[in-house]
């Protein structure tokens, strides 16, 4: 809402075009034993209201590998950023704010079974960007994060018919 300041994230245009390459290669031939990942990803959205200038789009974008060392191990690190422009109205007046997000993570997995994985992930995020007001276009980014996830699969599906 820019009339009112509202910091949700809600952000829309007309085109979004979203790409991604994956590469993997097992070095033995088995990717069940060893294997790489590789994985780009970007996004952009551009019209993103009718007041913003054709050169704003919301861009995204993430670079990230993924090593299985061990049937049951794995070993990955990613980096993401995002950029993004706030519209903000001032007295009739529509003005943009640059924000620009950036994380870095790195995780351990193990994967006891095909359904089950333990991961541990620690993150680490960087905020910049202000509008003409001084406030902080992404306000409070979890800075340093640790996550322990426990993630189970249910359900039937090619590999397993139930």
């Amino acid at each position: 809402d820019v009339q009112h300041h509202s910091h949700a994230a809600s952000f829309s245009g007309k085109r979004m075009w979203i790409s991604d390459l994956v590469w993997k290669w097992a070095p033995d031939g088995n990717n069940r034993h060893q294997q790489l990942r590789l994985n780009w990803e970007y996004a952009q959205v551009s019209g993103i209201n009718r007041y913003a200038d054709h050169a704003m789009r919301h861009r995204a974008s993430s670079l990230g590998t993924v090593w299985r060392f061990n049937p049951a191990w794995e070993l990955g690190v990613r980096t993401d950023w995002l950029e993004v422009y706030k519209a903000e109205n001032h007295s009739g007046d529509i003005e943009f704010g640059q924000g620009r997000l950036k994380e870095n993570a790195i995780m351990v997995a193990y994967k006891p079974t095909h359904r089950q994985t333990l991961r541990l992930q620690l993150t680490q995020q960087r905020a910049s960007g202000v509008n003409d007001a001084g406030e902080a276009i992404f306000a409070n980014p979890a800075r340093r994060s640790i996550q322990l996830q426990y993630v189970i699969g249910i359900g039937a599906h090619g590999a397993h018919a139930y």
